[in-house]
């Protein structure tokens, strides 16, 4: 079961939440103003807000989608596929937004300092949006959603609209997953560019209703800090994965127990070794309970789990499960396989070890 440490700052982020909510609540004394009109932070933007809807609903859209994305470098690409995705939400859209279309859409946005630009030395257009405008838009959509949830049980009406938090947070996460490339070498810079959009939309699963997706997006997310070697960036990252996939998929599912060992492997990069032993112990009999004693997923466990044990000076067991992945990797995969040869390497280094210990004493 994942730890409880995460839940405890989930609650940390709501109470600090709740309180920003009180203060922009509050409407400021003055003596000009009339008893009955609010000028509170959060009525202001809720005025700005209504009218960029009646004079674009382009511009409304983006202004909501970049409320679930991260704050700071949004990439004119990004907005502009709000655009696009705008359209083609509409039942007789047969063509893209031009251009011209967005750069209108983003001048409005501008105009009401909702976004504000910055140029990049290779004059790329970034965008950057206050992280209190965010969260005044998101807060919106959830009274809204609750006063349309109200209305629809009222009236047993089921009603997902275009007002609701799910829509605008799961615009936001297929967007950003539509944009975050695999991880290869000739894509670390965009994926470099959409790395802390993707970890942001990833906060939003229960919101948008698409934990399964997000996972996937995030394990992806967690695959590029694996190749730049970016593991604090990836452990909560990979924490994440794998309690959404518990939530839904269950423990047993392959795609959690994946996570699982990916965490591991996190741990194990940043030599915490106790915890990296934990969660292999786990994956490795989850494995096999699931996938079986010679599946190729429940051998790599077991030669995980030998590394660990290696790391952690238990050279003897460590040679005892290197040369079980040993055999199985030989029967199953074939001597000449890449992780045969693997384990035909960590096990020299352990007898090596072993050969080492007198010496040491």
């Amino acid at each position: 079961m994942p730890t409880v440490g995460n839940l405890a700052s989930w609650r940390l982020y709501a109470a600090q939440g709740k309180i920003r909510w009180d203060m922009l609540k509050v409407s400021d004394a003055d003596r000009h103003r009339r008893p009955e009109v609010s000028n509170s932070v959060l009525e202001t933007w809720r005025i700005s807000t209504k009218r960029i809807r009646a004079e674009s609903e382009i511009s409304y859209r983006m202004l909501h989608v970049v409320a679930y994305v991260d704050s700071q470098d949004i990439p004119y690409e990004l907005i502009a596929a709000v655009a696009d995705r705008c359209d083609n939400d509409k039942e007789d859209s047969v063509k893209q937004a031009t251009e011209l279309e967005v750069l209108e859409a983003i001048t409005r946005l501008k105009e009401f300092s909702f976004l504000s630009l910055r140029q990049t030395e290779q004059g790329e257009r970034r965008y950057e949006m206050h992280k209190l405008v965010q969260e005044a838009l998101r807060y919106g959509l959830r009274v809204c959603g609750t006063i349309e949830t109200i209305l629809g049980e009222a009236l047993s009406i089921e009603n997902e609209s275009e007002n609701s938090e799910a829509y605008y947070a799961s615009t936001a996460l297929q967007i950003v997953d539509g944009l975050f490339p695999p991880s290869e070498p000739s894509s670390w810079a965009r994926c470099e560019q959409y790395v802390k959009h993707a970890i942001r939309v990833g906060e939003w699963a229960e919101v948008s209703r698409m934990e399964v997706k997000t996972a996937t997006l995030l394990q992806r997310v967690s695959y590029f800090l694996y190749d730049r070697g970016r593991w604090r960036e990836r452990e909560p990252v990979d924490n994440r994965a794998w309690v959404l996939r518990w939530k839904v998929l269950g423990e047993k599912h392959p795609d959690t127990i994946r996570s699982m060992a990916e965490l591991a492997a996190t741990y194990h990069a940043q030599s915490r070794h106790d915890e990296d032993e934990e969660i292999s112990v786990k994956v490795l009999e989850l494995r096999r309970q699931v996938l079986g004693e010679k599946h190729p997923d429940t051998i790599r466990s077991l030669a995980d789990l030998a590394t660990t044990y290696h790391a952690q000076g238990r050279y003897d067991e460590a040679l005892q499960l290197h040369q079980t992945a040993l055999d199985f990797r030989r029967h199953v995969l074939g001597e000449n396989h890449p992780d045969t040869m693997q384990s035909v390497a960590y096990l020299a280094a352990t007898r090596e070890a072993l050969q080492q210990l007198p010496s040491l004493v």
